[in-house]
């Protein structure tokens, strides 16, 4: 029996499925177990590191727009110190609901992969400076150039992305790679 409905019902919600791992871990069913305790939680808002003053996250387990608003209303709120790095195939996402207040701090967006089109005209809307680039190494290179102490560089797609990536453990294990290296 397969407990997806459950599962749906969480979409975004890491702190419960973590919260139940806690709290039941001697689990007796195999779904349940898989849903709320294997390592689908890795590279969701996950600190990989912080350098003079500069944290890096890695949501790279963020795969649609809902998940890209839940790691936007997660991120502590210190005024615009928030660098998104996201994008991927977003054909068939849709991104209107993100409003102004979701992306108040967000200091610049960095549009990440070669589909994105429907991610930047939302984000064109709301008056923050966008970069483009298809190159992740290059991308946190310009991150760590300019990030400020106190900003957070936060790795959160919003989409799948196959066209770059087999899936988002890939681009995440890249991402965090690449971080460690600087």
């Amino acid at each position: 029996m397969r407990f997806d409905f459950i599962l749906n019902s969480l979409k975004g919600d890491y702190s419960l499925s973590s919260k139940i791992c806690d709290d039941i871990p001697k689990m007796r069913n195999k779904d349940l177990r898989e849903i709320f305790c294997s390592d689908k939680t890795k590279y969701k808002l996950e600190k990989i590191r912080t350098i003079e003053g500069v944290t890096y996250i890695n949501d790279s387990n963020s795969t649609n727009a809902n998940s890209l608003w839940y790691a936007l209303n997660e991120m502590p709120n210190h005024g615009k110190n928030i660098i998104l790095i996201a994008g991927g195939i977003t054909d068939n996402l849709d991104y209107s609901f993100i409003k102004e207040e979701d992306t108040k701090n967000i200091k610049a967006f960095i549009s990440f992969g070669t589909n994105n089109q429907k991610l930047e005209e939302r984000i064109e809307t709301l008056d923050i400076p966008i970069y483009k680039s298809d190159n992740l190494k290059k991308i946190i290179e310009f991150t760590r150039d300019f990030a400020k102490k106190g900003d957070i560089v936060l790795f959160s797609p919003g989409a799948a992305s196959f066209n770059m990536f087999d899936n988002f453990e890939e681009r995440g294990k890249q991402f965090e790679r690449i971080v460690k290296s600087l």
